[in-house]
């Protein structure tokens, strides 16, 4: 039985994207050890993925791991121990952890994503291109290229076979019908809503000033009422939404209060509809089969356009495509530029025919939202700003390193 290791230490939403590869390979005898954050890892044992689950240590986005000693230790045992006889570097932007793997594991066959041309981010400190040729086998995408098929494409390299993928649905019997949280009647009508920013996060998305604006042109052109759903780090955006609403007893706010990914399934199952940002809810929803509208910011392009044929993206097609979320003005136009009443004006009509497709909409920016990317425009954006993010992180990795060192030193002869 051929083992393999796959890293996968991004959010919930990718890996709904993945899974559809994840299943396949298990299905064609092949024994998986997934190398990811819990909530991922939670999703992996809801969905009955046979696989050895290894959570991961140390985020690898942070700068924790990259000013560690020895980084990954626990994780690294843990693939010495499931001795595989391949290593797939999963994020096709790889991190820190994928940069240490392949130094670490000479002696095991690695696979991983390769970008031919143009501008290739990633979230570690070397250059991917140079990384990637450290790689025994390469998948090549390009840019463009949507994660769903990224996938399909590793699928279809390591099988050497040509497989549609079909993508994951959850199967209804799976969901329990009950939860304790939503406090109205199950047959009330309502739409789950994740669209707060995130504390901490560096795109800010539409704010939450503007989402409330167009929530309120849903809440006055239907009957449907919120549940607002999120992680804690949401809870204060969407505090500040709900409070702008105005029929606040209609509705419900219940974000960072729901115990576990089943929890918010279950209210997701019950649900006429999803409204929010592009996030792991979002692709949840999907996954659930209810109708979906979703506002995309251009960071990624159109990688992560949600797969359910009931889903519909909104996204303003801006000059600036592609930044990998390093905006270069004052605010993020491709989703602040949104027309006034766009989300109301979809909504109902998705609504209006439940079961008819609304294709995604690349809405083109007025004219003062290209003028002003022209304005700013910097031909080797966001090239630099990857440059210079890996240059601070490089020097701060060394500085906290050589901190910890001192300490260490100075406990010892304090012994």
């Amino acid at each position: 039985q051929m083992r393999w290791t796959l890293t996968s230490p991004d959010g919930i939403g990718d890996f709904i994207l993945r899974l559809p590869w994840l299943i396949k390979m298990q299905d064609s005898g092949w024994k998986l050890q997934i190398l990811a954050r819990a909530p991922t890892l939670e999703l992996a044992n809801l969905v009955g993925l046979d696989a050895e689950m290894v959570e991961l240590s140390q985020n690898p986005y942070s700068i924790e791991p990259k000013s560690s000693f020895r980084p990954f230790i626990r994780d690294f045992k843990a693939i010495e121990k499931f001795r595989p006889h391949l290593i797939f570097l999963g994020p096709s932007q790889p991190t820190y952890l994928e940069e240490k793997i392949t130094k670490k594991f000479l002696h095991v066959k690695k696979v991983g994503f390769y970008i031919k041309e143009g501008f290739w981010p990633s979230e570690g400190l070397e250059n991917p291109r140079e990384l990637a040729m450290a790689y025994q086998d390469r998948v090549e995408i390009s840019q463009d290229t949507p994660d769903f098929l990224r996938n399909q494409l590793a699928n279809n390299f390591l099988l050497k076979s040509e497989t549609d993928l079909e993508p994951f649905v959850f199967r209804k019997n799976l969901i329990d019908n009950k939860t304790k949280i939503i406090n109205f009647e199950i047959n009330k009508k309502y739409i789950v809503i994740c669209a707060g920013e995130r504390s901490g996060d560096y795109f800010k998305g539409m704010g939450s000033d503007k989402w409330a604006q167009q929530l309120k042109e849903i809440e006055s052109n239907s009957e449907f009422s919120f549940v607002f759903v999120g992680g804690p780090n949401e809870v204060e955006s969407h505090e500040k939404i709900f409070s702008m609403l105005n029929s606040k007893t209609r509705h419900i706010n219940i974000t960072g209060k729901t115990n576990g990914l089943l929890d918010l399934l279950n209210v997701i199952f019950r649900a006429n509809a999803y409204v929010g940002k592009d996030c792991g809810t979002m692709h949840l929803a999907s996954a659930c089969g209810i109708p979906v509208l979703s506002v995309f910011g251009g960071g990624h392009r159109d990688r992560f356009f949600p797969l359910n044929i009931n889903s519909t993206a909104v996204t303003l097609d801006v000059p600036c495509r592609g930044c990998d979320w390093r905006c270069h003005l004052h605010e993020h136009v491709c989703v602040t530029g949104l027309p006034d009443g766009i989300l109301s004006k979809l909504f109902l009509e998705k609504m209006s025919h439940p079961q008819s497709i609304l294709a995604n909409k690349k809405l083109a920016p007025n004219k003062s939202i290209v003028d002003l990317c022209e304005k700013y425009k910097n031909p080797n954006y966001p090239e630099n700003c990857h440059r210079i993010k890996k240059e601070k992180q490089k020097k701060l990795a060394k500085n906290l390193f050589l901190k910890k060192t001192r300490r260490l030193i100075q406990s010892f002869f304090e012994k």
